[in-house]
């Protein structure tokens, strides 16, 4: 039998590239996150996604791509 190959998702347009520092302030300290081919690390913690270094930092659930400020269209506000 044969078996499919193996296709991973094409990174996301919105990450900088593998081994890129993301830096953010919150709340009177530096947030820092290294891009990793799968994943992310903080503080020498790996995690699955921003979302879930986002919660680590901030206690609650928010979309890790908002909480690092790398929204697709930064600077636009959304429409309601």
């Amino acid at each position: 039998m044969l078996k499919a190959p193996t296709v991973s998702a094409p990174p996301d347009p919105r990450l900088p590239a593998v081994g890129t520092a993301i830096v953010r302030p919150y709340k009177g300290r530096s947030v820092s996150v290294i891009v990793q081919d799968d994943g992310f690390e903080h503080d020498g913690q790996h995690f699955n996604t921003l979302s879930a270094v986002a919660k680590h930092v901030s206690g609650s659930h928010v979309n890790g791509f908002r909480f690092f400020r790398l929204e697709s269209n930064p600077g636009q506000e959304s429409k309601r």
